[in-house]
């Protein structure tokens, strides 16, 4: 496959941040985001290459960022990229086991503007929830982050109640409690709830979710043994597609 000409410009740049001077100065918000996933995505981001990286690339106009797979990813980095005083409106960390609760509090705390947080398959507890506070949150996703429980997803919720996407796939420390939680603080406002793998689900719960949350419009319940035919009935009279 045939690299674009800005993939081949940001691979050079990326590959020779300690030889360009001040380059950093040149580049545009969107391309220190994209260069930061590709250092991350090449496991770049070594102890030597970090403060070129952070000089270079770290700003207080970074919007997103999209970490994936890399186990130089971790809690001093993400406590650098705060340091930053960057106000971003999309995070995702996916697969980086070196980020506990400690990284994720401080790259959350202060984030006013946060639209979309995907936090997946990372080992951390409720904790690293605390400081989630952002009225624009409208997607929130855990898939797999085994230690979260109910506390700490409600009370994400509780802060940020415009919430219209909750992925909670893998969570298998939630229990079916979680429900009347979510109905009462998102209602109207809920359109997708993802409870694959969740326990201890039951009827009169997710017929709470039925009539307290009118437009929700997908909902994943794979794995979900307890629920009957008389729930599902529920919640096919909602309209979900």
């Amino acid at each position: 496959m045939v690299k674009s000409l800005k993939d081949s410009c940001l691979w050079c740049i990326a590959k020779n941040l300690h030889r360009i001077n001040q380059v950093g100065r040149y580049l545009a918000a969107v391309n220190k985001e994209c260069l930061i996933q590709l250092l991350a995505a090449h496991d770049m981001l070594t102890e030597d290459y970090m403060p070129h990286v952070t000089y270079n690339l770290f700003a207080h106009n970074l919007k997103r960022l999209n970490l994936h797979k890399c186990c130089q990813v971790n809690d001093n980095l993400l406590k650098q990229l705060s340091m930053s005083g960057c106000h971003l409106t999309s995070l995702v960390i996916y697969k980086c086991p070196g980020v506990t609760d400690v990284g994720i509090c401080a790259i959350t705390g202060g984030q006013s503007e946060l639209v979309v947080l995907e936090l997946n398959s990372l080992p951390i507890t409720d904790r690293a929830l605390c400081n989630i506070r952002s009225k624009a949150l409208e997607r929130l996703d855990l898939t797999q982050c085994t230690g979260i429980t109910a506390v700490g997803v409600l009370g994400v919720i509780k802060h940020c109640s415009n919430v219209k996407s909750v992925i909670l796939l893998g969570c298998t420390k939630i229990q079916g409690s979680l429900l009347p939680g979510i109905a009462q603080d998102l209602n109207c406002n809920l359109e997708e709830l993802n409870l694959c793998g969740v326990h201890g689900m039951s009827d009169e719960a997710l017929i709470g979710i039925a009539e307290n949350c009118p437009n929700i419009r997908k909902l994943d319940l794979c794995s979900c043994r307890e629920i009957t035919g008389a729930g599902l009935t529920s919640v096919s009279k909602s309209r979900i597609d």
